[in-house]
């Protein structure tokens, strides 16, 4: 798949500048693929 993937903080009050962990371009199409899936570490799931 392509396109952008944002990590956020769950726990924030407001969505601001301080929220946003991280952003990741998954590359162009036809460049790049990825199919994603649900992890699991340390008692919690990662999507």
């Amino acid at each position: 798949m392509v396109g952008m993937v944002y990590v956020l903080k769950w726990n924030v009050n407001t969505f601001d500048e301080d929220a946003l962990v991280s952003v990741s371009d998954l590359g162009r199409t036809g460049e790049t693929s990825s199919l994603p899936r649900l992890a699991y570490a340390d008692g919690k799931i990662f999507a």
